[in-house]
């Protein structure tokens, strides 16, 4: 997209925010999975790399739409063979 080009909400037709983030280790939480199993946070960390995004009207005060990228884990790649 070129600078004058944006993503309309599709309610109003406003302008929306890009916004995004990297997140790149997640914790299990302290609360029960599952019955009588408890995860640990610090034995169950998971390290990778996720890009999410979403598109924000700020005139409905809506998200529009969100997305995650697929994560990329050290020493793996997701590249065809």
């Amino acid at each position: 997209m070129s600078e004058t080009e944006y993503t309309p909400c599709p309610k109003c037709g406003h302008k929306t925010v890009l916004a995004s983030a990297i997140v790149n280790e997640f914790y299990a939480d302290d609360e029960p999975y599952a019955d009588g199993v408890e995860e640990s946070p610090e034995e169950e960390s998971i390290d990778a790399e996720v890009n999410v995004g979403i598109h924000y009207c700020e005139k409905c005060h809506e998200i529009v739409d969100a997305w995650i990228e697929e994560p990329r884990q050290e020493g793996t790649s997701t590249d065809a063979e």
